[in-house]
């Protein structure tokens, strides 16, 4: 039991001092058959010096799309624009026309940010709202949609805004676009 506790910690030792070798050489105590270990992946086979390529499990969280608004046009000069806020902060922009930022651009959300946008979609009851606006009435086909979309846990929707949406949609809108706007933007390509 010594010899695998052993084992294990100088396994995980020199791979978490190895951080920029994705793959490290090590040699296993006689007797001590490295694939039996829940910690490692091995990759290749064991040879009878019980050398093996072993390699951390990592699982990386993958990056989503929790935000995002996105603008038609008009018979107008509305601005024409969407706006997508990944998981990780990153909030990537494309302005079409008549938009005050025309092309692809790339921001960063701060953590602060992040949580107050969750705070402001949770105040506006997000996700008990209409799919649509309005909810029982015609589209006018003259005004923009505003596309409002938001992923919290297991919780996903989307709402269009058409118009007669109700108050704290709209402040979700606007507050997204200011939030936008106090963003310090870099051309994305």
């Amino acid at each position: 039991m010594r010899r695998i506790t052993i084992f294990l910690l100088t396994a995980i030792l020199t791979t978490n001092w190895a951080c920029n070798t994705p793959k490290t050489t090590l040699t296993a105590p006689k007797g001590i058959n490295p694939k039996d270990s829940s910690l490692f992946s091995y990759q290749g086979e064991v040879s009878d010096s019980n050398v093996v390529i072993l390699t951390e499990q990592e699982k990386k969280p993958s990056t989503f799309i929790m935000a995002s608004i996105k603008r038609t046009g008009c018979y107008g000069k509305c601005p024409v624009y969407e706006a997508k806020i990944l998981s990780d902060g990153t909030v990537l922009y494309y302005g079409h026309q008549f938009a005050e930022k025309q092309g692809e651009y790339k921001a960063y959300l701060t953590k602060n940010q992040i949580d107050s946008l969750i705070t402001q979609a949770d105040s506006a009851h997000f996700f008990d709202l209409q799919p649509l606006y309005p909810a029982h009435g015609a589209k006018i086909v003259d005004l923009p949609n505003t596309f409002t979309y938001f992923k919290k846990d297991t919780l996903e929707k989307e709402v269009i805004n058409n118009h007669d949406a109700p108050k704290a949609l709209k402040n979700l809108e606007q507050y997204l676009d200011q939030l936008l706007s106090r963003l310090e933007w870099e051309t994305s390509k």
